[in-house]
């Protein structure tokens, strides 16, 4: 738990670039990025490279966000993915159909053999 007034007192010792700084951590863009990804993921057609960009505009921050990304992927929802860089940056796709897409070919197929 924090302790909020000493943690405003605190803030008044800091420099201006450390208050630009701490103003963009723990805002949860990060977080909303990685909802954001997730559901392309599985809304795009399977085999759609879905590119990761983060909010800070380096290849190192976007290398860590699709990290977290295949970490969500993995922990959460047990798919199986493909992750590569171009020249336009880091990447995953998915590699197999989702519930819903298998859902809809059996009724596909249903029909075709009646």
């Amino acid at each position: 738990m924090y302790d909020s007034e000493n943690f405003r007192k605190s803030l008044e010792y800091k420099s201006d670039e450390e208050l630009n700084y701490l103003r963009y951590r723990a805002s949860g863009r990060t977080t909303r990025l990685i909802d954001e990804f997730v559901q392309d993921f599985f809304n795009r057609p399977m085999g759609t490279k879905i590119y990761i960009y983060d909010h800070y505009g380096t290849r190192q921050a976007d290398q860590y966000l699709l990290g977290r990304v295949i970490k969500r992927l993995e922990n959460e929802h047990h798919v199986e993915y493909k992750k590569g860089s171009d020249s336009n940056g880091f990447y995953i796709l998915r590699t197999e159909p989702t519930l819903q897409e298998m859902i809809l070919d059996e009724i596909e197929r249903r029909k075709g053999n009646e």
